[in-house]
């Protein structure tokens, strides 16, 4: 069975030199950031499954793109408003997608976005070439950013406006 010899037994039979102490100390210390590590982990796992939760099943379209406008994301509402799928979609611009006045619109509030880097919110018309339905959003466009500030793309989250018939 195996046993663990407390530090206290240990200085009972053995006077411990000051380099055992600077060991079990370095021991003690990765140990500590070990567990800390572990939790860390734990948490932004945890943290992960809840933005990925409310990004899959918010009730507002959501999207996100990189710095040069390329979709990364879409979440189903989204998907289920244009008809277009996260595979139609990924990697692709607002012109590949849209017909040229909606990509104008989209892509003008999305470059002031990132030049400025400030949250915008905006009116934007949607209108398919193959649906004769307008659909007007207000859109809450923001920058995003990675873990050092860096702007690594854009989000929005459009709801759909007031000003929308039905």
């Amino acid at each position: 069975m195996p046993w663990f010899i407390g530090l206290d037994f240990v200085q009972n039979y053995h006077s411990i030199t000051e380099e055992e102490e600077k060991l079990i100390d370095l021991l003690a210390k990765m140990l500590g950031q070990l567990f800390f590590r572990v939790n860390s982990e734990e948490e932004l796992a945890k943290s992960r499954v809840l933005l990925e939760n409310l990004f899959r099943n918010s009730g507002s379209l959501v999207y996100i793109k990189d710095l040069q406008g390329r979709y990364q994301e879409v979440n189903p509402k989204w998907t289920a408003t244009t008809g277009l799928s996260p595979q139609d979609v990924y990697q692709k611009t607002d012109a590949e997608l849209f017909p040229e006045e909606i990509a104008a619109q989209f892509m003008y509030y999305d470059t002031r976005v990132r030049t400025h880097a400030e949250t915008l919110e905006v009116e934007e018309i949607l209108e398919q070439e193959n649906s004769k339905d307008t659909r007007y959003f207000i859109s809450i466009k923001f920058p995003l950013y990675d873990g050092v500030q860096t702007m690594i793309g854009t989000g929005a989250s459009p709801q759909k406006s007031p000003t929308e018939n039905g």
